[in-house]
């Protein structure tokens, strides 16, 4: 296991052996315990990341240096936004939080998704 998508991926095996009584509750426990650790480790990576201003992600995290980029993201994230702004604006409301009042989330986000693309 050397990345948060491996921890993942074996806490889940874990939970589905717990369920299946491959493994006792003591030795989950001990799994889950220790996967905190790891978790912890992992952001305090991504917190002195942040800080640095990396662009560059800790390999804990399973991200490759092409799809680690924090202002690109912000941007996407921003431009995503707009995106939805302008979707709630035509379906005739001011705003996206309002859209998803009166919708749901759910449902905004699946029209968005199906009459944005």
């Amino acid at each position: 296991m050397s990345n948060l998508n491996d921890l993942t991926t074996a806490l889940f095996e874990t939970l589905n052996d717990v369920r299946t009584d491959k493994i006792d509750r003591e030795k989950a426990e001990s799994i889950v315990r220790i996967s905190n650790t790891l978790i912890n480790n992992g952001k305090l990576q991504l917190a002195a990341a942040k800080f640095m201003n990396a662009e560059k992600t800790p390999e804990f995290f399973g991200l490759s240096e092409d799809n680690f980029n924090p202002q690109k993201a912000i941007a996407v994230k921003k431009q995503d936004h707009q995106d939805k702004k302008i979707f709630a604006q035509n379906l005739g409301f001011e705003t996206v939080e309002q859209a998803r009042g009166k919708m749901g989330n759910t449902k905004f986000e699946e029209k968005f998704k199906n009459g944005h693309q």
